[in-house]
């Protein structure tokens, strides 16, 4: 409940009008609370003061302030804050009927607190104070929650983007104050420990996520009436103190995991599956589709007899009629020993004057191509001579990668492009050719590079993108270019990479593993708007259930490899996260993956970051112009993308979340914010909780 204050020395005024910005900032102040204020009756400073306080005892201050008179041309209204005389804060100037909150990021402590606001020598005005907080820290004797389950819903909060006002701090502690639908186990002495879970009717959507699993003393699950899709999981069969699951009223499909149904049949578990049409209830749906394959496999098998017996006839018939004197004859292209084999007519060279023959073994090249699921955007397909005229002869190289060197382009309507010509002599240079071509022409975001076009000709491959004008990240991290990136545009580059990854992980079916996640594979068009590429060595993942692929060979490049990829060969969905985490460090720190004598930038990072001084973190050239609040927070989630062991990272829509959250914290920053870490407006989460 907020009330009103007032001493002698004070003067309270009020706004002419009601407004939403009073009440729009994260902390959700009322509007009736900041529509009023107090100034002093006469001077130039605003004083009140906590005394006869405990001095071990340790305080927080919030104080929310807007302009609410209307001010004419040459006033200004400029305040500092002081505690015990001591300045705390830059230069506070309010904004017309938009709420800030400045707060005191150390705690204050001491046998008496002397608050103190006091008018600058540029104000033509004294301060004011809409509203003020102070925060008591009350130490609990009682353990915390279980480690495991506080990290389990965080990322549940997370995964499903759960806005509960009440879901911050601690889950369990309070034990009147525990999260919105949690009860927990508690007798005073050993650590709390969730026991039930209704999230029933919260409007989540997605997968179920495997962090459920880690609520080992879980024994009542609610999960109705959101909409859930996918498969039921096989990890919810091995909760095994789960007595109650309702996954009714959702769009789960599939079959039920066998596992999960004997535990329903013998009585162990309660489970509710009602309301979802397209999920089997039985184990019957295994015999079905046997069934149904064995119809299957003779068809396809005859067809593909079919198809085998055209070829061989069309391969008489090249050899005789026109091999000896068009070309060399038909070849496989070699195999990808990660992929299943792919296999493709190599289209002969042809003179350019047989039109004829060019333009039927196109057509035929096109038909192998569909028939195998490959390349299947006919519009899209350059001929070789199209992309030497449309690069002028491949007159003009605007960059250079691993695989080949990029050109200029443009387009006979005039739009620009980028042309990356494969080198065929390196290893795989056709199932990288392939992979990528077929993966963009198939997925689609505004934060992954757009493929125009492509050409597969002889031993030419090309692959034809959109023009991204202001080159890739790894050059504005160096500084090549000259410029530097202001924090705002760092974060939104960040968010905008973030949110590319957590669309290929959990935005496509089946999930697709980048598999080189680097700063110079973030390319940045005229708005400065980030983009990945390079998808020649991306890979899905063969099911819903399994958790990595196996790599018969590692790829990536030194600095952003996964530690635990390299070891062991297994690939996952947080070898992406891992790299991602090194490119935020990158964009933090303006520090190259690889610094000096060829280190990691882990050996800089971890001193520095155990140091506490975000000062030594954040880029220098940027001169300390950026949200200190902010800041912490893009640190604090780079470091979760970048445990040795994949199992303790965070996932992409944990980071997509968190790196908008640092942009929320900079916007919302007042227009004096010199980047003073103890005056800075911050979100609930990360103000004083009880965890």
């Amino acid at each position: 409940m907020w009330g009103p204050y007032s001493w002698s020395s004070w003067e309270s005024i009020k706004a002419p009008y009601s407004s939403s910005g009073l009440s729009e900032n994260q902390f959700k102040l009322p509007a009736k609370v900041m529509e009023t204020a107090v100034k002093p009756v006469d001077g130039t400073r605003l004083d009140f003061y906590l005394e006869g306080i405990d001095s071990s005892q340790e305080f927080y201050l919030y104080l929310h302030v807007a302009e609410i008179e209307t001010l004419v041309q040459g006033q200004i209204r400029q305040f500092t804050v002081s505690v015990n005389e001591e300045t705390i804060s830059s230069a506070i100037q309010p904004r017309y009927m938009i709420a800030d909150t400045y707060f005191t990021q150390s705690s204050l402590s001491g046998s008496e607190l002397n608050f103190s606001l006091s008018q600058t020598n540029q104000s033509t005005l004294p301060p004011i104070m809409n509203a003020l907080e102070i925060y008591m820290i009350k130490e609990f004797v009682q353990l915390p929650t279980e480690q495991h389950n506080v990290d389990a819903m965080k990322k549940i909060k997370s995964v499903y983007q759960v806005t509960n006002s009440s879901w911050q701090g601690d889950p369990c502690l309070p034990r009147n104050y525990s999260w919105d639908g949690l009860i927990c186990s508690d007798n005073g002495y050993n650590a709390p420990s969730i026991t039930s879970l209704n999230l029933s009717s919260s409007n989540l959507a997605g997968k179920i996520d495997r962090s459920f699993s880690n609520l080992t003393s879980l024994q009542y699950l609610d999960l109705s009436y959101n909409s859930l899709n996918g498969e039921v999981p096989e990890f919810l069969s091995e909760m095994s103190s789960l007595k109650t699951l309702n996954l009714s009223g959702n769009k789960l499909t599939g079959s039920v995991p066998s596992a999960l149904l004997a535990k329903s049949n013998d009585g162990t578990l309660s489970l509710s599956l009602d309301g979802n049409p397209d999920l089997c209830k039985t184990n019957s749906c295994n015999t079905k589709t046997k069934k149904k394959n064995s119809v299957v496999v003779p068809v396809v098998a005859s067809i593909a007899s079919v198809v085998v017996l055209l070829g061989a006839i069309f391969a008489v018939y090249w050899r005789f009629i026109g091999g000896g004197r068009r070309g060399k004859p038909a070849g496989v292209k070699p195999n990808d020993p990660d992929n299943v084999s792919q296999l493709e007519f190599q289209k002969p060279d042809v003179p350019n004057e047989e039109e004829n023959w060019d333009s039927e073994l196109e057509e035929i090249q096109k038909e192998v191509i569909e028939t195998n699921g490959k390349l299947e955007a006919r519009k899209q397909r350059l001929s070789y001579s199209e992309v030497k005229r449309i690069t002028n002869n491949f007159g003009k190289v605007i960059g250079e990668g691993g695989s080949g060197l990029v050109y200029n382009g443009r387009l006979s309507n005039g739009t620009k492009v980028a042309v990356k010509k494969l080198s065929p002599s390196l290893n795989q240079a056709f199932e990288q050719f392939q992979n990528e071509a077929q993966l963009l022409s198939t997925i689609h975001h505004r934060n992954l590079v757009s493929l125009i076009g492509y050409c597969d000709e002889g031993s030419n491959m090309l692959l034809i993108y959109e023009y991204m004008a202001n080159g890739n990240l790894k050059e504005h991290i160096s500084g090549k270019n000259g410029s530097v990136l202001s924090w705002e545009q760092r974060v939104q580059i960040a968010i905008e990479a973030a949110q590319a990854l957590e669309y290929l992980h959990d935005g496509c079916n089946p999930s697709i593993i980048h598999r080189d996640v680097k700063a110079a594979n973030i390319l940045l068009n005229e708005k400065m708007q980030a983009k990945v590429a390079d998808f020649g060595w991306s890979r899905s993942m063969p099911s819903e259930n399994q958790s990595h692929v196996s790599a018969t060979f590692v790829v990536g490049t030194s600095g952003y490899l996964d530690p635990e990829y390299k070891r062991t060969g297994k690939l996952t969905k947080e070898s992406d996260v891992y790299s991602f985490g090194i490119v935020l460090l990158e964009l933090i720190s303006g520090q190259s993956a690889k610094i000096e004598d060829n280190r990691s930038i882990l050996d800089w990072f971890y001193p520095v970051f155990e140091s506490g001084k975000i000062e030594d973190i954040v880029d220098p050239r940027l001169q300390g112009i950026f949200n200190t609040n902010s800041a912490w927070r893009a640190v604090e989630t780079a470091n979760s993308c970048i445990p040795s062991r994949s199992t303790e990272r965070q996932t992409m829509s944990y980071v997509v979340n968190e790196l908008k959250e640092c942009l929320k914290l900079l916007e919302m920053s007042s227009p004096s914010n010199t980047g003073i870490t103890i005056t800075q407006p911050i979100g609930t989460e990360t103000g004083p909780q009880a965890r």
